[in-house]
């Protein structure tokens, strides 16, 4: 059985949709008195109707999926990492290269892990590429520089972390229990944050690109629907993946 891709779906419904709008305000001028819409305009409202049907189409794909906006930056706005730490407020599930982000913003991350980890239930959660890594390495060497350059980021940003953590655990020392560090070994595909389990911010690597000018999509879970299309319960699934794969070790904060 042959399938059809959603892509061809819509636009043979978008394709009907202008099809059958202009048939029918070709019908209503020429069975009205005098030449009151011309046929160019006929065309032009056909073809915006059949637009905003595959755009509608596709806003409504979206939603099914879980994806409720998609943000053009990393640095302002929602899709900032202020702004996770900001919404945060039981825990954060985080994977990417270096998170050179959050360890930049060592004030705001300090007051984050001290207002989660000191919850009973509160965790936060670190998945970065091992620095080691020939995966590491490669990406570095993809991007024309040297071969430590990716590796030294991700160790300045795990080293900033454990300063944080240093610091806190002389106040909160269960705060060493529930903030973690585990390096993962492979290629980087994509970078995730899950908040509170409520809402993730997904976006795809795209070599030669910096990480600040990514789109991120805002994915939210639809509960209690076990027939939902929704990618929330797939994006957790492969964090917990990752996490408990036995090529990820933990990194043990001093």
């Amino acid at each position: 059985m042959i399938k059809i891709s959603n892509t061809i779906k819509d636009s043979v419904a978008a394709g009907l949709a202008s099809l059958i709008s202009g048939i029918i305000l070709w019908l209503i001028q020429t069975n009205t008195t005098g030449q009151i819409i011309t046929w160019w305009l006929v065309l032009l409202v056909a073809l915006w109707i059949g637009a905003f049907v595959y755009i509608l189409i596709y806003v409504i794909r979206c939603k099914s999926l879980g994806i409720t906006r998609i943000l053009a930056s990393s640095l302002k706005g929602d899709g900032s990492t202020s702004a996770y730490m900001k919404s945060a407020n039981s825990s954060i599930c985080f994977v990417g290269i270096a998170a050179g982000k959050w360890a930049d913003k060592a004030d705001e991350l300090e007051k984050t892990i001290r207002k989660i980890c000191s919850l009973n239930t509160g965790f936060i959660k670190f998945l970065l590429l091992n620095p080691d890594s020939l995966a590491a390495k490669k990406l570095s060497l993809a991007g024309s520089q040297n071969a430590d350059h990716v590796g030294d980021k991700i160790k300045k940003s795990i080293l900033s972390m454990n300063k944080i953590i240093e610091r806190l655990s002389k106040d909160y020392p269960e705060a060493l229990n529930r903030f973690e560090i585990k390096l993962y070994d492979q290629m980087p595909v994509f970078r995730l944050a899950i908040i509170d389990n409520r809402k993730a911010y997904f976006c795809f690597y795209q070599l030669g690109c910096e990480g600040n000018n990514l789109k991120q999509f805002i994915i939210k879970p639809k509960f209690n629907d076990v027939n939902s299309q929704n990618i929330f319960n797939s994006m957790a699934e492969y964090f917990d993946c990752l996490w408990n794969a036995p090529s990820t070790i933990p990194y043990e904060i001093k």
